[in-house]
């Protein structure tokens, strides 16, 4: 036996916390829901504030193959005309041994910033590493056609003090 699912939701004028949504639609269509679940996830949003950014909209996608993995896809565009794009898939696992903790392993495959005339791209994949103990970077790398570098690297834990490395050369500031 196993449980399907599928259908379109939407709403407005939507917050929790600092995030808040003037409208959001989506549709899903999800298999074996209680099991092994697989199956899509599309959602839109219009008028976002997410971390104190205003958006104009945004819009992602999910691909669920099972309990331990995800595919992933998100495009966000600004109200001045900037746009964030980003890519890639989710992996989680248990970790052997006596922590026995949950570990997700994110893979960055495509992040494209466009910001006035500048335009930033994924050197290579990116690996970032999430569970109990904190968050882990081991290399993000971004350049631009001018020759510009942007990059991250290090830890955030949960309950030490960050040690986060971040690059940069010839950046334009306007």
């Amino acid at each position: 036996d196993s449980l399907d699912l599928s259908g379109t939701f939407s709403g407005a004028k939507l917050q929790m916390g600092t995030t808040a949504g003037r409208r959001i639609s989506g549709r899903f269509q999800l298999r074996d829901v209680l099991g092994s679940p697989s199956g899509t996830l599309s959602m839109r949003a219009d008028s976002v504030l997410v971390a104190g950014v205003r958006l104009d909209s945004a819009s992602g996608w999910m691909q669920l193959a099972g309990q331990a993995k995800t595919t992933f896809g998100v495009v966000a565009h600004s109200r001045n005309g900037a746009v964030a794009r980003v890519s890639g898939s989710a992996l989680n696992t248990m970790a052997v041994g006596e922590s026995g903790r949950e570990i997700t392993q994110l893979a960055v495959d495509t992040l494209a910033l466009e910001v006035g005339k500048n335009r930033w791209r994924l050197v290579s994949p990116a690996r970032l590493t999430r569970d109990s103990t904190g968050l882990g970077v081991q290399s993000l790398e971004l350049t631009n056609s001018a020759g510009g570098k942007l990059s991250v690297r290090g830890a955030a834990p949960m309950n030490a003090p960050v040690s986060l490395e971040l690059r940069g050369d010839s950046v334009p500031l306007n």
